[in-house]
């Protein structure tokens, strides 16, 4: 068992299957001394830094009451002097639904100094927690995307989504990693944080296990998602990003919404531009007629915030539902089902990097672990 540093099978091991959870983040924040964790907890076997590197005490520093976990009176676990909600924004503004109130931005490197990591066994769930499931694989409905692995084929994947697709949010690993800015003339920006744990994207995780796998296979892989943007600026700009990526792809997964949703894209709407980005995919001169296309639903965001309303994801993830209904080699992964599970235990600053729309290292490993288990 390696707790104190990144290992890529501890990190991809499913939430979802056996007795354990590794280095779960939890963050401890002005007012709240207490937390659940996505499992009620039998027993902690390690409690550490954000960076893994410092171990706190049971006894001393927390200990654990009706599977929670709570702080006591001198404890040296971080507590941030924050409040989630507050009445003055101190960067983006994001009005929360209560009148008044806005969400604080957390985006930074305070952020990983302040949470903590809780590897622990459990045997149940909260009654109104998370229900420990998963999600299913698409073995049975891309038949041709395997027979392609599994023969040792070549098999090119496209990653085509927003700022949780090129995982912004992920401690380290990535100050490299260079994705094709707006212009669509080849230039790249870079997104990184390079801070222990050094944890790497989540879909780095997702194609290193995916190698693994298929270690026969050559698998190649072009991400040209972008930051900051909704599903009908990726249609409009599809063909110029396709033209700039270095495979005709076999398999595509699309991962729009977040951004849509806080533009005010109607269902109807957000319907519209992912079944253009599907037909536009098939009919361009770099694209490919046979492509499979990976429909993800957005991940739920911080459930305080007025423009994320919960609901509407859910009709989001309803309207991908109907696309795979009415296109042939389409198939769905239901992340905002999922997320909406996990939300019933994680507080937003458990999951959001900046307590807005953006993967902590747990939330991008859980993200990994989904995709791996889709491609089973």
């Amino acid at each position: 068992m390696i707790l104190d540093r990144y290992d890529l099978e501890t990190y991809t091991l499913p939430v979802w299957e056996g007795d354990t959870v590794y280095n779960e983040g939890v963050l401890f924040y002005r007012g709240r001394r207490r937390a659940r964790l996505l499992y009620p907890i039998d027993e902690v076997i390690s409690l550490r830094s954000f960076d893994l590197q410092t171990e706190f005490c049971e006894g001393k520093d927390y200990y654990v009451e009706n599977g929670e976990l709570v702080l006591t009176e001198n404890t040296e676990i971080p507590v941030w002097d924050i409040e989630p909600l507050t009445e003055k924004p101190n960067c983006h503004v994001f009005p929360a639904k209560k009148e008044g109130l806005f969400l604080y931005d957390t985006c930074g490197i305070k952020m990983r100094q302040m949470t903590v990591c809780v590897t622990y066994k459990h045997s149940k769930v909260f009654p109104d927690g998370y229900s420990g499931r998963g999600v299913d694989t698409l073995r049975a409905k891309l038949p041709d995307i395997f027979k392609k692995l599994e023969n040792g084929e070549t098999v090119n994947i496209m990653l085509n989504g927003d700022s949780n697709y090129t995982s912004w949010g992920c401690s380290g690993g990535y100050a490299e990693e260079r994705f094709f800015d707006r212009t669509d003339t080849g230039s790249f920006y870079t997104v990184g944080l390079n801070v222990p744990p050094y944890s790497p994207p989540w879909f780095d995780m997702f194609v290193s296990v995916l190698r693994e796998r298929f270690p026969k296979a050559e698998i190649n892989v072009d991400n040209i998602s972008m930051g900051g943007v909704d599903a009908r600026w990726a249609s409009e700009h599809l063909s110029a990003r396709l033209k700039l990526s270095k495979h005709r792809p076999d398999i595509v997964f699309y991962g729009y919404g977040v951004n849509d949703l806080c533009g005010g894209a109607s269902a109807a709407t957000y319907k519209k531009h992912n079944l253009e980005l599907i037909d536009k995919l098939r009919a361009d001169e770099n694209g490919n007629p046979q492509v499979a296309c990976v429909m993800v639903s957005p991940h739920i965001c911080n459930t305080d915030a007025k423009c994320y309303p919960t609901e509407v994801f859910l009709e989001y993830e309803k309207m991908l539902e109907e696309i795979c209904e009415e296109r042939e080699n389409c198939v769905q992964i239901k992340l905002t089902s999922f997320s909406y599970d996990i939300a019933k235990c994680k507080k937003p600053l458990d999951r959001l990097e900046n307590n807005i729309n953006h993967m902590m290292d747990f939330s991008g490993r859980m993200f990994a672990q989904i995709f791996i288990e889709s491609m089973k």
